[in-house]
């Protein structure tokens, strides 16, 4: 069992890339086979060892998801949230509006997703760690089919992800939409990171393991509307501050409270054990140089790429989840 995480299930997307399926059902109870698409990351969460989930519907369809779910067969507990349908809200004001029910680090789980891999690997590079984020990515699905229907002429969302060749450090992250012919790399990131690699076509599950810390400064900085958009690019962002040094909780003027908390970066308190048993430790993520482990980084992101035999498919688009049907 694993108790260390809170559980959260996205569930409340209104599926605007397939409007044509989710103008009268829910997303969330769209059929895949013969279950409704929120049971697939439920039964991926129980079957890795987690018992209890928070599933965020909207309230108008919150009886209904619960009675179709309470009828599938799960064991895993589930506690219900709904938010008001007329709010425009995206992924990290879902997670904020929750914040008082998050008491430790946190998996954020989208509804879309339907895999069958184990999630221990993601846990064991969270932990070891001790990351700020760490984001599961799939490699590219290869399931071709001819979708019905009217031929949308919507370009699939496509992100640069760049990774620490031999750490899997998350040290880039953004929308290809972002860029003409030029990606601009900071001289700080590649003085830290030395061999960067860039990729273009892995398929970002919406699977995140996030500190408690990150929750926590989602409640000081509302200007973040999303999660994939707006926060974890920002936090790996925030790793090439000069600011993002590690410090022990001990470190921080006690009297002055939460006016010291004004970056992203004075949220990621390490806890004062933690960081002794760091300074006396022998492990390096790094050789070439003299610089402390992670280069004295508090904030630290990471992504688990999964490997090419592992099935993982979001069913986010019309085209998708006929394809998942299909197969």
């Amino acid at each position: 069992m694993v108790k260390e995480f809170q559980a959260v299930v996205l569930a409340a997307g209104k599926g605007t890339r397939m409007t044509e399926l989710t103008a009268s059902k829910a997303k969330c109870l769209l059929p895949i086979g013969n279950k409704p698409m929120l049971w697939y990351p439920l039964q991926l969460l129980e079957r890795n060892g987690i018992r209890e989930a928070i599933v965020v519907v909207m309230e108008q369809v919150r009886s209904e998801v619960q009675a179709t779910l309470d009828r599938s067969g799960l064991k895993i507990r589930v506690e219900y949230v709904g938010i008001p349908g007329a709010e425009d809200w995206g992924t990290a004001d879902t997670l904020r509006h929750l914040s008082d029910r998050i008491k430790t680090d946190v998996l954020i789980v989208s509804c879309d997703l339907v895999t069958d891999m184990k999630l221990f690997p993601v846990f064991d590079m969270f932990r070891k760690h001790s990351a700020g984020v760490v984001a599961l990515f799939f490699h590219p699905s290869h399931l071709e089919s001819t979708t019905p229907g009217p031929k949308s002429k919507q370009k699939p969302e496509r992100d640069l992800v760049g990774l620490d060749t031999d750490t899997s450090r998350l040290v880039f992250l953004a929308s290809v939409s972002d860029f003409d012919d030029v990606v601009p790399l900071s001289c700080r990131l590649l003085r830290k990171h030395k061999k960067v690699s860039m990729f273009s076509q892995l398929t970002d599950a919406h699977l995140y393991l996030l500190k408690k810390w990150v929750v926590d400064y989602l409640q000081h900085d509302r200007n973040l509307s999303t999660l994939k958009g707006e926060l974890i690019p920002h936090i790996v962002k925030k790793q090439t501050s000069k600011l993002n040094t590690a410090r022990r909780a001990t470190d921080v003027n006690p009297g002055n409270g939460d006016e010291v908390k004004k970056d992203l970066v004075h949220f990621a308190q390490e806890d004062c054990l933690v960081h002794k048993i760091r300074e006396l430790s022998f492990y390096n993520d790094h050789t070439g140089d003299m610089e402390p482990v992670y280069h004295g980084d508090i904030v630290r992101c990471y992504a688990y790429v999964a490997p090419k035999e592992q099935f993982g498919v979001r069913a986010n688009t019309v085209a998708a989840y006929f394809n998942l049907n299909t197969k």
